[in-house]
């Protein structure tokens, strides 16, 4: 069943079975490149970044499509891999994969532990959530961003306070990010808008999951 309705069945069928040949097709370039006499990091690393973001929208497209958890897990797990073989984080990754790695309940320690985080106060919240040591940052990199997710974490903030800024401002906060209006592209880049975030934050903070039934942008069953 559609978790998302943005786009119908159909498109996200085709969407995933497009995007897996994509994958396919970097994959085995990076075997290429791993396996030459000469291997070039800076190149290994190149074609890492790009399989990395090809997994992490099929995640969000076998969400929204509505797979099943044992094959969105599957999926995050061979994101995880993939990570584990980059330098550093941006801030948007950072937060979806610590996020989806407590929802999912999936250890991403030793994906991430050697990478560069970036200094922000709810990365450090959400690392102390999967036991692994964090910078203790004390500023939100983005405030306008994170402010209710911080609250939540540390009880300043209600069910209430994170359901309303789900639905009604998550999305508009985040206007700066690639996959911001992707459903009004002619082409098909569509995989779901999706606060995974707001559902991490749920979890900690043991907020009753039918509170959030309806929330727009809220992966509800991942609770």
């Amino acid at each position: 069943m559609l978790r998302d309705t943005r786009k119908d069945a159909a498109y996200f069928g085709k969407y995933i079975a497009e995007q897996q040949q994509r994958i396919d097709k970097f994959a085995g370039v990076l075997r290429a490149l791993r396996g030459s006499e000469k291997p070039d990091a800076v190149k290994i690393l190149q074609v890492t970044k790009i399989l990395s973001g090809f997994q992490k929208d099929m995640i969000l497209a076998e969400y929204s499509y509505g797979c099943s958890m044992a094959l969105i897990k599957k999926s995050f797990s061979d994101y995880l891999k993939l990570i584990g073989n980059l330098d550093q984080l941006v801030w948007s990754d950072a937060i979806d994969i610590l996020s989806l790695s407590i929802v999912l309940d999936i250890d991403c320690g030793a994906a991430i532990e050697d990478l560069v985080l970036p200094q922000d106060a709810l990365i450090s919240e959400l690392c102390k959530q999967v036991r692994m040591p964090n910078t203790n940052a004390d500023l939100l990199l983005f405030p306008e961003k994170e402010q209710v997710f911080l609250a939540c974490l540390r009880g300043q903030a209600s069910v209430e306070d994170l359901k309303n800024y789900v639905a009604n401002e998550w999305y508009a906060a985040n206007s700066d990010l690639a996959w911001y209006n992707a459903h009004l592209s002619a082409e098909d880049i569509y995989t779901g808008y999706w606060c995974f975030a707001g559902a991490a934050v749920a979890k900690i903070s043991g907020f009753n999951k039918e509170s959030f039934v309806g929330t727009g942008y809220f992966p509800y069953d991942l609770l």
